[in-house]
């Protein structure tokens, strides 16, 4: 099984990954951990992993980073992707708005650093589940996937070479 973790700070990923090592090691699941900093990478990495832990807000990509760019709200477009892929998905912000709005989309969403081990510890217990359990519902019926696909076309990003423009996650 593999978990994708996003968290742009490093300190605090390195925590979470500790964490769910031990967590893993503690229930007998074989648990590999694939980690980012930044949305790009992370939806290059969805491709493998089984369930997703996200920060509310982080890098869009390697440039924002070095450029000191601004971190953004970017958990919506992890969630809609984890869900078009049928796999567990848990946010894991120290934002309150975040939190609320992620559970009002109906997303397990736990506040840190209080809450990190209960988000890793539903994300083992979700990904426990045989994945064709999880692949019951049709996409286009899930009201989580309606729900984040109308907000991650209301989310705006900057574009270097041509102003701004909409984001839609396909």
């Amino acid at each position: 099984m593999k978990i994708l973790i996003v968290e742009d700070d490093s300190s605090c990923r390195q925590m979470l990954v500790e964490t769910a090592k031990y967590l893993a090691k503690a229930v007998g699941l074989e648990l590999e951990i694939l980690q980012t900093f930044c949305l790009e990478e992370a939806e290059i990495l969805l491709e493998d992993a089984d369930a997703v832990l996200c920060d509310g807000a982080f890098y869009r990509n390697q440039a924002d980073l070095y450029r000191c760019g601004r971190v953004r709200e970017n958990w919506p477009f992890m969630a809609g992707n984890a869900a078009r892929r049928h796999i567990p998905f848990a946010l894991l912000s120290g934002d309150q708005r975040s939190i609320d709005r992620a559970r009002a989309c109906g997303h397990q969403a736990f506040s840190k650093p209080g809450q990190s081990t209960a988000a890793i510890e539903f994300l083992l217990g979700a990904m426990g589940l045989k994945r064709e359990e999880r692949q019951t519902k049709g996409v286009g019926d899930n009201p989580v996937v309606v729900e984040v696909d109308a907000a991650n076309r209301e989310i705006w990003e900057e574009e270097e070479d041509d102003g701004k423009r909409k984001r839609q996650v396909a």
